[in-house]
């Protein structure tokens, strides 16, 4: 029924579209005599036009509104159970991406121990320029560490203390004591978190990964890329969605 009253609609408005040119034209077609023959075809292909569309409206169903009313709460309640299941798939596999990445990163926030530490040092005792130079230097190593934004914001604070037009080496020491504590406290939970998370998360992960937690990675795994490559899908008209 759908296809069917769209179709018609369609075909409806292409006639009323043509009418209104016809119509265009018969108003710049001048009146003189030689003019009437011209004018008689517009008219008869504007009536026959118009016949047209009453044919066509006639076949649209006299409870097309109500039942039309019907689809779309159905379609309204297929899209909300379709956002909440995406929703709930997607909550259920991010964090497990966000925690793994930060897992990953392990490592490289240790091989920063060392240049966190020596800043205090450079600010004690080398130039203020230098010191600013090297906090930039290493705030931009810091950054490529996954979930070490509190790290950086306090480098970043230590960084304006002595950019600052009275600058202030005592606030710069405080947020740089505040990085190293950031720094330990990090180390310390994601050391802990693999050694008694991970090998549980890597259990899950592998469980949802390939399910609900497709729409998450990165690159289909190779599987699930030649189903989709086959192009299954079912196309669907979205026109009746208006």
């Amino acid at each position: 029924l759908h296809h069917q009253v769209r179709k018609a609609q369609f075909e409806v408005r292409e006639l009323e579209d043509l009418v209104k040119n016809l119509e265009t034209d018969l108003r710049r077609t001048g009146d003189r005599p030689e003019h009437d023959a011209k004018r008689q075809r517009i008219k008869n292909k504007i009536t026959a036009a118009k016949a047209e569309m009453a044919e066509l409206t006639a076949t649209i169903p006299a409870d097309w509104e109500e039942k039309h009313k019907a689809f779309s709460e159905v379609q309204t309640a297929y899209n909300k159970a379709r956002r909440i299941y995406r929703s709930h798939a997607d909550g259920a596999f991010e964090p497990i991406l966000e925690i793994n990445k930060m897992l990953a990163g392990s490592d490289a926030l240790e091989a920063l121990r060392e240049p966190i530490a020596g800043l205090k040092p450079l600010l004690e005792s080398g130039k203020p320029e230098d010191f600013i130079a090297r906090v930039a230097e290493v705030s931009r190593m810091v950054r490529k560490v996954e979930g070490t934004s509190r790290i950086r914001s306090q480098l970043s604070r230590a960084r304006k203390a002595i950019r600052s037009k009275k600058p202030s080496p005592e606030k710069a020491v405080k947020a740089l004591d505040k990085a190293m504590q950031l720094f330990e406290e990090d180390t310390a939970w994601r050391s802990r978190a693999a050694r008694e998370l991970l090998p549980g998360m890597d259990a899950y992960n592998a469980g949802i990964r390939n399910t609900i937690g497709l729409r998450q990675l990165s690159r289909l795994p190779e599987e699930q890329s030649l189903y989709a490559a086959r192009c299954n899908s079912g196309h669907r008209d979205i026109s009746l969605n208006f």
